[in-house]
């Protein structure tokens, strides 16, 4: 199935001051493969001549799986912020394991690359337990 969801959102706050907010999603969920992207942007506007920052950002993300009780996912995301010039990128990839229902265990790798710095690389566990 296709799904898509759009977001919109403005704040008006003291001192000729706002923000607004617009935000886009696509997926998809079929019977093995889900995926989706979702892109946002967002402007914070200050009053008495300061300016205006706009964040924006894309994340793509998807799972499938690899055999019964296994699937891999992967995420992608990227986001620029106009006011400090920079692009900062994150991945997330990894394998959920299901032994029985509710219950995951998610061994993944994340890497966290700053505009003009070195990556941060860590490997993760994620349980996920349902009560």
């Amino acid at each position: 199935s296709l799904i898509i969801e759009g977001y919109a959102d403005y704040n008006s706050r003291s001192d000729d001051r706002s923000e607004n907010t617009l935000k886009l999603f696509a997926g998809y969920r079929g019977d093995d493969f889900k995926g989706g992207v979702e892109i946002f942007s967002r402007s914070n506007e200050f009053g008495g001549g300061e300016g205006t920052i706009k964040i924006s950002g894309i994340s793509v993300f998807s799972s499938q799986p690899i055999m019964a009780k296994l699937k891999g996912f992967v995420r992608f995301d990227a986001v620029q912020n106009d006011g400090k010039d920079v692009t900062d990128i994150l991945v997330i990839a990894g394998l959920d394991h299901s032994p029985r229902t509710n219950l995951h265990w998610m061994p993944n790798l994340y890497v966290e690359k700053p505009d003009g710095g070195d990556p941060t690389i860590q490997g993760r566990m994620t349980v996920y337990f349902k009560f």
